[in-house]
C-alpha cells in the first residue's frame, strides 16, 4: 500500500557541506613540478581553486567556461590561511596580479625546452564580492581534469598550515613520491626547485640552516610526518640528498 497523503511535503536529505580545507588538491606530477615556482601566496590563491576541480571528471570543451572558472571568496581565504580578513583582500588581490604573468615551462620528450604556457586563461578580483575568479588556461585544464595515473594528491588542510613556500614544496615532492616513502636529489637541482636564495645557493651550510632544517621541523610540527634526509658526498661536497618516512599504505599521513 502507498502511503497516505498527508499534504505535507516529504524532508529533503540533508546535505552537508565540504569545506575548503578537508577538500584535496590533485594534479598531474608535471602540473605539481610547476607549482614549485610559485611564491606561498600564489600557491595558496591556486591550492584554493585546484581544491574544487573533481579531478577525475572529463576534460572541459576549450568553450566550456563554466567548468574551466573557479572562485575563492576572501572568507573562504581567511579561514582556510588563518588570516584576517583584511590580509586576506591584500594577499588576494595582490597575488591575482602577479599570476596572471606567471608562466609554465613545457619539457620536451628530448628534455629541450618546449612552449611556454599561462597558468590562467583569465583572473580578475571582484571588489564588490571580496573574490578572486579564475579562468584555468586549456594547457593546464589538460593535467587538472581526466587524471588516472601519474599525479600528485594532498588535502588542502595540511598544506595550509605551511608559513613558507620552502615547506609546501617539499611536502608536495614527499606527497609526489608517497607510495615509495623516500626520494633522492641533486643538491643543484633542490635548490632550483626550490628557488632558494643566492645565498643558499652557494653555501650549502646556508641551504641546510636556513632551508631544509626549518621546512623538515614544520612539516613534522604541522602534519606529524617524520622526515629524515641523508647527505651523500662527492669527496667533501654534499652532492645529493636523500629524503625517507614512513610509508603510509593506510593513507593516514596527512597527504
Amino acid at each position: 500500500m502507498s502511503a497516505p497523503n498527508t499534504g505535507e511535503s516529504a524532508p529533503m536529505a540533508e546535505v552537508t557541506a565540504v569545506r575548503l580545507g578537508d577538500k584535496w588538491v590533485t594534479t598531474a606530477n608535471d602540473l605539481t613540478r610547476a607549482a614549485h615556482r610559485l611564491t606561498l601566496g600564489e600557491k595558496r590563491l591556486i591550492a584554493a581553486c585546484i581544491a574544487q576541480v573533481k579531478s577525475d571528471s572529463p576534460l572541459p570543451a576549450t568553450t566550456d567556461r563554466t567548468r574551466k572558472t573557479y572562485t575563492v571568496t576572501a572568507a573562504e581565504y581567511a579561514e582556510l590561511y588563518d588570516v584576517s580578513r583584511d590580509t586576506a583582500y591584500e594577499q588576494m588581490r595582490a597575488n591575482q596580479k602577479t599570476l596572471w604573468a606567471k608562466e609554465i615551462q613545457t619539457i620536451k620528450p628530448n628534455g629541450k625546452e618546449g612552449r611556454k604556457v599561462r597558468w590562467v586563461q583569465e583572473i580578475a578580483y571582484n571588489d564588490g564580492e571580496a573574490s578572486v575568479t579564475l579562468m584555468w588556461s586549456d594547457a593546464v585544464c589538460q593535467v587538472l581534469f581526466n587524471l588516472s595515473e601519474q599525479f600528485t594528491t594532498y588535502k588542502l588542510k595540511h598544506a595550509a598550515r605551511f608559513t613558507t613556500k620552502y615547506a609546501w614544496t617539499l611536502f608536495e615532492m614527499l606527497a609526489m613520491w608517497r607510495k615509495a616513502g623516500r626520494f633522492s636529489m641533486d643538491v643543484d637541482t633542490f635548490r632550483d626547485k626550490l628557488e632558494v636564495s643566492a645565498t643558499a645557493r652557494a653555501n650549502y651550510k646556508e641551504l641546510r640552516v636556513r632551508v631544509i632544517e626549518p621546512s623538515l621541523r614544520e612539516i613534522r610540527e604541522k602534519c606529524g610526518i617524520v622526515v629524515t634526509v641523508e647527505e651523500r658526498k662527492r669527496g667533501r661536497r654534499v652532492a645529493e640528498l636523500a629524503f625517507s618516512w614512513e610509508p603510509d599504505p593506510q593513507g593516514t599521513l596527512a597527504f
